[in-house]
């Protein structure tokens, strides 16, 4: 045999190697927006209820070194905005719910609308302005939403006041 052969072996082999180990790192760390998920019910998360604007969700485990650090981070934003809550989650001893939100890696972040419908998850190896980026921009659709069903909500009552009142007159 050529010597010649199993160095191009070995080659090929950290070729391959190396853009599998690129392709998975791609995958870690990003947001994904979900679309078409259906509404979830609070009680599924064992909580009462979700924010008014929207729920943050992190499962995270017992062995998750990272886990502590983001959830302080999170519930420092959310925090700072009332009608957002967050909720944590460990499944160290709740594999079925693990399987029930695909749960394959600590810290995931699950985002849910003020619907209840999950709107954006984050998994992976996270780093903190990636963290903050996401939670940003969830609070501030969050709040822009809230603020629009409040406006909304005050034009009916105000139409509403004017048609009763001018039924009233009417009737008198």
């Amino acid at each position: 045999m050529h010597p010649i052969a199993p160095l191009l072996g070995v080659i090929a082999l950290v070729a391959v190697a190396t853009t599998i180990g690129l392709l998975l790192r791609t995958r870690k760390g990003r947001v994904r927006t979900l679309a078409g998920t259906a509404r979830l019910e609070p009680a599924t998360l064992g909580v009462e209820r979700f924010g008014t604007a929207g729920t943050v969700v992190q499962f995270s485990t017992e062995f998750c070194s990272r886990c502590p650090g983001v959830r302080r981070l999170l519930s420092q934003q959310v925090d700072a905005v009332p009608s957002v809550e967050f909720v944590h989650l460990d499944l160290t001893h709740e594999p079925e719910l693990a399987a029930r939100f695909n749960v394959l890696q600590t810290p995931t972040i699950l985002f849910i609308d003020a619907a209840g419908r999950p709107s954006a998850r984050l998994s992976g190896q996270l780093d903190h302005k990636a963290i903050r980026e996401a939670v940003d921009t969830f609070v501030d659709a969050a709040a822009s939403s809230a603020r629009q069903t409040a406006s909304g909500t005050a034009v009916r009552t105000a139409r509403s006041t004017s048609t009763s009142a001018l039924t009233t007159g009417a009737i008198a």
